[in-house]
């Protein structure tokens, strides 16, 4: 069965406008639909959020339009993003609401591997040092005032989303299957555990690494969305008939 949905979630200070560039390599038959945080883009007028629930708890809400058709749907989420997507398929699936067909998550370490950093407590000038190291944002923009001013907030409020959150025990194992993608040079996952998220399924795990750090998905934009498209509408088509 082909995936028709392509559900996006951003990492910590990105927004729902960072997937827009994949538009242009996405298989015509798949719906790219990036859902937006609250406090930035078309939501900027709306508090961050303050933890993993009362995100999780508003993106619930939003997604429910997109599942009421019932068509088959992928969710994916990179860094922070992983996460939420994680904990999203978590509550889909003890509201008994549809489930995606496949969870990918993308740069991101297992849930059980808690950050020991905790970067959203660092005085400005030395977050701003760790968000030049992490890559993703332009060095020129961290150094314009009134950006910095605006996207420092955001990017605060969600590093404390990964940094303070907490794996629930004794979670069912999730009823889909799930992929692994990294960029093969990023140093803030360990890559040697990414076989840990099989942990989290029942379903089929596999894992896919391309050359890149941690933003090897805007860095390798094209290769990346060539490999979704195998994933959710080629893979399926080459399947053997049962």
């Amino acid at each position: 069965m082909s995936i028709h949905k392509l559900i996006c979630l951003a990492h910590a200070g990105g927004s729902a406008s960072s997937y827009l560039r994949w538009s242009r390599f996405l298989d015509p038959g798949v719906e790219l639909i990036p859902l937006e945080y609250a406090g930035r883009g078309a939501r900027s007028s709306e508090a961050l959020f303050e933890n993993m629930d009362e995100a999780v708890s508003d993106l619930v809400n939003i997604l429910k339009p997109w599942l009421a058709d019932g068509a088959p749907y992928a969710l994916f989420g990179h860094s922070l993003g992983a996460l939420v997507a994680y904990e999203l398929a978590c509550v889909l699936q003890t509201e008994q609401l549809l489930l995606p067909n496949l969870l990918i998550v993308s740069g991101k370490n297992p849930p059980h591997m808690a950050m020991q950093a905790q970067r959203h407590l660092l005085p400005e000038h030395e977050f701003r040092e760790e968000l030049e190291s992490l890559g993703g944002t332009p060095r020129e923009l961290l150094k314009d005032p009134a950006f910095v001013e605006y996207f420092l907030p955001i990017a605060r409020a969600d590093f404390k989303l990964v940094e303070t959150y907490r794996l629930q025990a004794g979670r069912p194992k999730l009823h889909t299957d799930i992929c692994t993608l990294n960029g093969s040079d990023d140093t803030f996952v360990d890559l040697g555990r990414m076989e840990e998220w099989g942990d989290y399924s029942d379903g089929e795990v596999r894992h896919q690494q391309f050359p890149g750090g941690h933003f090897y998905l805007h860095e390798h934009s094209e290769q990346v969305v060539l490999f979704l498209n195998w994933l959710l509408v080629q893979q399926q088509a080459w399947q053997p008939q049962a």
